[in-house]
Formats: structure tokens, sequence, C-alpha cells
């Protein structure tokens, strides 16, 4: 067999080998810690597919906190917070099967607007609210509390919140996984992925406190709000040490 010969064999096989694969290619609805979705998938030939999902989650909670907010006397007040939870991404990868079967090594691109929000009801120290909650509060803080409340038109309020968010909206995926798109067989199948998205996040937060005509528990409300700014600093610093989001996943995949 001379070298033209060969060369047409071999492009022959190859054209076979892309041919095999079925050319309608793949979906899966997916369970992940990207939220729900689903992808589809595209096989080129046996060892190469292509891959696009979309995936979202949205979680609202109210709770009460019952944390101590360090102002003497106070220690006794509920806040209702309201945590927001909001995954939204978009995924497109290049997936490669280095022995023709379901195993791939996946790396593509992730597009990740998601965002966390934690926000409390406004807390208003005025005088329904300390007879509201008097049972629990010192005496001696009520009463001048509530004396600067009538005689100056006193007001003190906070309603601490933060956001958590991607610093890029853009970022790079690497994982590997296991899926049937590029095998011949039409029919239902299981895939399953794990990987990492390399994104960095930020926090965002503020005690938002106003205050005016609080006079001699002025002091004692102004420490309330440094205390709740020192931890917001402390979630701050926890949050910019996060590099890397872990991404897993489990679906069932039908491949046309």
């Amino acid at each position: 067999m001379n070298k033209k010969s060969i060369f047409l064999a071999a492009l022959l096989l190859g054209s076979t080998q892309v041919a095999t694969a079925d050319e309608y290619g793949a979906i899966a609805p997916k369970l992940s810690t990207l939220g729900l979705g689903v992808e589809y998938t595209y096989p080129f030939s046996d060892t190469f597919t292509a891959s696009a999902g979309i995936y979202g989650f949205s979680k609202d909670k109210t709770v009460d906190v019952k944390e101590d907010l360090e102002l003497d006397g106070f220690e006794g007040l509920n806040v209702n917070a309201t945590g927001s939870v909001k995954l939204r991404h978009f995924t497109a990868l290049a997936n490669y099967h280095p022995w023709s079967n379901g195993f791939h090594v996946s790396a593509g691109l992730a597009i990740n607007n998601s965002s966390i929000d934690v926000k409390t009801t406004q807390v208003k120290l005025t005088d329904n609210l300390i007879d509201e909650y008097g049972d629990d509060l010192d005496p001696v803080i009520i009463r001048r509390v509530k004396d600067k409340i009538k005689e100056d038109g006193a007001v003190a309020r906070l309603a601490p919140s933060v956001e958590v968010k991607p610093t890029k909206k853009v970022a790079p995926y690497l994982g590997i996984g296991y899926n049937s798109a590029n095998q011949s067989d039409s029919g239902f199948s299981f895939t399953a992925s794990a990987g990492v998205m390399f994104s960095k996040f930020e926090l965002n937060g503020s005690p938002n406190c106003y205050s005016e005509n609080l006079s001699k528990v002025e002091g004692d409300f102004k420490d309330v709000c440094s205390n709740i700014q020192k931890e917001i600093d402390d979630l701050k610093g926890d949050v910019d040490k996060i590099k890397v989001y872990p991404v897993v996943s489990l679906g069932v995949m039908y491949k046309f």
C-alpha cells in the first residue's frame, strides 16, 4: 500500500469516527451546585464533545435573629433578618474523551451572575418598641431612652445588610465527568461531573445606623454600630479568601 492509499484510508477512518456520533446530540436535566439546570451536549467525534448549560435557583427566607446586640440593656431585642440566595449560571465547555468512552476532561467558561443578600428589618428605638420589649430590657436604660424620645424627639435606627457577589461575571472552569453523549446508542443514561470555577467573591455591607438626639445613650448606640461594622469587616476578610467555587452535578441524559 502506497502513501496515498494510507492517507486516504486514515482520512476515511477519521470521517467514519465523526459520523458515528449522533448529529442531534444529547440533553440532560441536572441538579448542581450551580442550581437546577439543563445542559445540551453535541458530539463532534467519539473523543470530542461540546456542552452548553443554563442553571438557576432562588430562595428567600426570613428568620428571627436573637443574637446579643451588645448594647447595654438591649440584649433582649429580636430582629428579623431576610436572606436571599440567587444562583444564575451559564456554562460553555469543551469535553475531551481520552479513551473514547464516557469519561471526559472539561474546560471552558462560566458566566456567574449569582448573589447572596442578607437584610434586617429596620430596628427603630421608639416609645412603642420599648414598651413591646420592656420586660426584657434594663429598666434604667428604658427610662433614659423613653425620656429622650419624649422630650427631645430622639431617634435611633439600624438595619444591617450584606451582599456577596462575584468580582467578575466570567470565570474559567476545569473539571472531569462522565456521560454517553459521544456514544452511538440513543436512549437514557446517567451523567455526573465535578470541577471548580475559578471565581473570586466580594462582600459589601453596612450597619445602616442613624440617630438623632440620643444624648446620654448615643455612645451605647455607636458601640452597637461599631460592633456590627467589625463583624462585617471580619466576614469580608473571610470572603476575600475564596478563590474557587466547587461545582458538582448529577443528572439523567437522553441521547437522541
